[in-house]
């Protein structure tokens, strides 16, 4: 397994065309946005994303994940919902403390994990 580290001293934009095969990102402090892209097309599942507090599924989708400290992240879904105009496949996301799941399917919508 390899493991890569993103470090941003000023916000950016990091371009991920050619890994197909991120399985396991970890947000540790910041914001990050989240397009699935080639991930999702060679499999929807394929993305997990671990934070302080619990992880993250994201199944084919656009996602922002905020993460403030070791008491608190929050994730947003952007999109594409259920009944978008592009006819795009709905993605949703699966935020998980390791004892309690919540499934976010609607874009717009955000839950929160706290300590």
């Amino acid at each position: 397994m390899s493991t890569s580290t993103f470090t941003f001293d000023t916000p950016g934009v990091f371009n991920v065309f050619s890994i197909v095969s991120l399985q396991c990102p970890q947000v540790i402090s910041g914001t990050v946005k989240f397009i699935t892209g080639q991930i999702s097309n060679n499999n929807p599942d394929n993305l997990e994303v671990k934070i302080p507090l619990g992880t993250l599924g994201a199944r084919g989708t656009e996602f922002v994940v905020l993460s403030e400290s070791n008491n608190k992240s929050t994730v947003v879904l952007l999109g594409p919902g259920p009944e978008n105009s592009l006819g795009m496949i709905p993605g949703n996301l699966i935020l998980s403390d390791g004892i309690t799941s919540i499934d976010i399917t609607k874009p717009g919508y955000e839950a929160m994990v706290t300590n």
